[in-house]
């Protein structure tokens, strides 16, 4: 019985320990790097970790993100109990865009908890991160323009022009033998051919492979028509025809992904150095333009042409 005493003793007093435990709160704000050009994607990753009293979650207030495109978010959490005191770990984690060259400061998150003691909420704040965004290309300097050479027309002299007339004079009786034999011969040919053609097994057509390089050649063609008119539009355009290009070649979907993710699925593929140097390259700028309106000049649309171009024919 006296046993039986202690050891109720030992377990109120366990759980009261955990009941009043003190609890503490930390916030850690960070990115995957620290360095980054126009269009490249950023993973921002804000943790709270807390201990004590689990009844009620933190509450994670992310920054504006000024300078960076947000395309996606998640969050995860982890609880461990030991002893009766409650360990939590929650994180949120922001996929960001940079779309702001130079020294980029992403502002501190926001964690609001309640404090049991209190009763009252709280508010802590993580470290600013600062991110530094090269990009933007050199502008080129324009070719000069080629003189056009404009040849004068020569004159045609009133007198040489003519006036011409057609005169139709069409009588049926006139040309009613000649209707009523070529009927003879068409129909006596009829019955000769069907007479003696024998028939003939027709073989199916060996099914021709298709030339895909040529149909992406005129798909960036017809993307090229937009050049001066509406240039952000041919960059959209170029995107999809690499895609679909290496779609083609890698036999497998390209489509709905982001740059980076191209890049990571061209290398499991084993695509070649080269290659994937070369799609990287017109990508990102193609993300210039797309996301960090980016305005190219024309030069620039131009060359951008003749490497996808060159990428095709290869």
């Amino acid at each position: 019985m006296k046993k039986k005493i202690i050891f109720i003793i030992f377990m109120v007093l366990m759980f009261s320990a955990a009941a009043f435990a003190a609890v503490t709160v930390e916030a850690l704000a960070d990115t995957d790097k620290k360095t980054a050009v126009l269009g490249d994607t950023i993973i921002y990753t804000v943790s709270v970790n807390r201990t004590g009293d689990a009844s009620q979650s933190p509450r994670i207030m992310p920054p504006d993100f000024e300078g960076f495109r947000m395309s996606g978010s998640q969050s995860s959490s982890r609880i461990n109990i030991v002893n009766g005191q409650a360990s939590i770990g929650t994180s949120m984690q922001f996929a960001l865009v940079a779309v702001k060259s130079g020294q980029v400061t992403i502002k501190p998150a926001k964690v609001t908890f309640m404090n049991p003691d209190t009763k009252a909420y709280e508010t802590i704040e993580t470290k600013p991160v600062v991110i530094t965004v090269s990009g933007g290309k050199t502008q080129q300097q324009p070719a000069a323009a080629t003189p056009v050479v404009v040849v004068p027309t020569q004159a045609i002299p009133q007198s040489t022009i003519k006036e011409i007339r057609l005169s139709l004079d069409f009588r049926p009786e006139k040309y009613l033998p000649y209707l009523i034999l070529l009927a003879v011969l068409i129909t006596a040919a009829f019955f000769i051919i069907r007479k003696f053609r024998k028939k003939k097994v027709t073989e199916p057509a060996a099914s021709q492979p298709v030339d895909y390089k040529n149909v992406m050649l005129q798909k960036l063609d017809s993307a090229a028509d937009l050049i001066k008119t509406d240039p952000k539009e041919f960059y959209f355009e170029v995107y999809e025809v690499i895609r679909m290009l290496l779609s083609i070649r890698h036999s497998t979907s390209f489509d709905e992904l982001t740059t980076q993710e191209i890049i990571k699925k061209l290398e499991t593929a084993g695509a070649a150095k080269k290659e994937m140097q070369s799609i990287k390259e017109i990508l990102q700028n193609c993300d210039l333009v797309k996301f960090a309106d980016y305005k190219p000049e024309i030069e620039e649309a131009v060359d951008m042409y003749d490497k996808v171009k060159a990428l095709i024919s290869r």
